[in-house]
């Protein structure tokens, strides 16, 4: 296939991966960016650029399985039609992320997620 060999960029910088949401009830919900940490500063002021100061901006220090210390930071916009957060360690400390989420799939994100909490308690 020509051109699936082509890198994937954010803001001119490379991506591991580009990942898109939908629901049966809501459609499209967002796109989830996969990014190389190394790279989390210099997208953090991109976007900032473009969309101002962070809603909210939370640093802290995270560790891993083998007792390593980390610094992560995770930045929220909050906008009319959704929001965008940019996390510099996911759930793994060679990956970071950008995702941008509607205010529709947002709300069913955390009404599904209450509802799993809920059935989780009448399992126990």
């Amino acid at each position: 296939m020509k051109g699936v060999e082509k890198a994937l960029t954010y803001g001119g910088v490379k991506v591991k991966a580009i990942y898109a949401r939908f629901y049966t009830a809501t459609g499209f919900g967002g796109v989830r960016i996969t990014i190389d940490p190394a790279n989390f500063e210099r997208i953090l002021a991109m976007l900032s650029e473009k969309y101002g100061k962070p809603t909210s901006f939370k640093p802290e220090s995270i560790q891993n399985r083998m007792g390593a210390t980390f610094e992560n930071a995770t930045a929220i916009w909050s906008m009319p039609n959704g929001k965008l957060r940019i996390e510099k360690y996911a759930e793994r400390i060679d990956e970071g992320f950008v995702d941008i989420v509607s205010t529709e799939h947002f709300a069913e994100f955390t009404r599904r997620s209450a509802e799993k909490r809920k059935q989780g308690k009448s399992d126990l």
